[in-house]
C-alpha cells in the first residue's frame, strides 16, 4: 500500500519540484528563457521566501506533486479583472502532479490539503486561474465548490478562467 504524506516544502525538494515541472511541460511554457540552474534557483528562492505556502505530496517518501498559494498581493492579474476582488483571499498559484502519477486522484488530494492550509493561515477563500481547455482542473475545482467569477485575457491574448471559493 502506498504511504501518502503532505508537508511543507523545503530546500531539499528543489530537484523534485523541478522534475515535476519538467514532466508536465511547464519548463517550455513558463521558463523557456531560463536554463535548468536558473529555474532551480527560482524554485529555491520561492521556497525560502514562502515555504509556508508551498506543500509537497509524497508517495512512499518520494515527492510526486506540489501545491502553492500566495497572499493576494502576489495576484498577477488584478489589472485584468473588471471587478473588485477580496484581498483577504489567497491566490492558488500552482498545483502539479508528476506526469507518471496523474489520473490517480492525487491532484484532488493536494488541492484539498492546500485549501486547508490556506484556511489555517487565515485567508477568507482562494482564487485560482485555469486555462479554459484544462477540463480536469475545472472539474476538480467544481467538485471543491469553486465558482467561476470571471475571465481574464492576458496581454498575449491567452484566455483564462478566474474561479473562487470562500471558506
Amino acid at each position: 500500500m502506498n504511504k501518502i504524506n503532505f508537508r511543507k516544502a523545503n530546500i531539499k525538494d528543489v530537484n523534485s519540484i523541478y522534475s515535476i515541472i519538467k514532466s508536465i511541460g511547464d519548463l517550455e511554457r513558463n521558463f523557456s528563457s531560463l536554463n535548468e540552474k536558473q529555474v532551480k534557483e527560482k524554485i529555491k528562492l520561492r521556497i525560502k521566501k514562502q515555504n509556508r505556502f508551498i506543500s509537497v505530496l509524497e508517495i512512499n517518501n518520494k515527492v510526486i506533486g506540489y501545491s502553492s498559494f500566495r497572499p493576494f498581493d502576489k495576484f498577477p492579474y488584478s489589472s485584468l479583472v473588471n471587478k473588485k476582488l477580496d484581498k483577504r483571499f489567497a491566490y492558488g498559484s500552482g498545483i502539479a502532479i508528476h506526469k507518471n502519477h496523474q489520473g490517480k486522484g492525487y491532484g484532488k488530494k493536494i488541492r484539498i490539503f492546500s485549501l486547508e492550509e490556506a484556511k489555517k493561515e487565515g485567508f477568507a477563500g482562494m482564487y485560482v486561474i485555469i486555462e479554459p481547455t484544462n477540463e480536469i482542473s475545472i472539474k476538480l475545482h467544481k467538485e471543491r465548490s469553486f465558482n467561476k467569477i470571471g475571465e481574464i485575457t492576458k496581454e498575449n491574448g491567452e484566455k483564462r478562467i478566474l474561479i473562487a471559493k470562500k471558506f
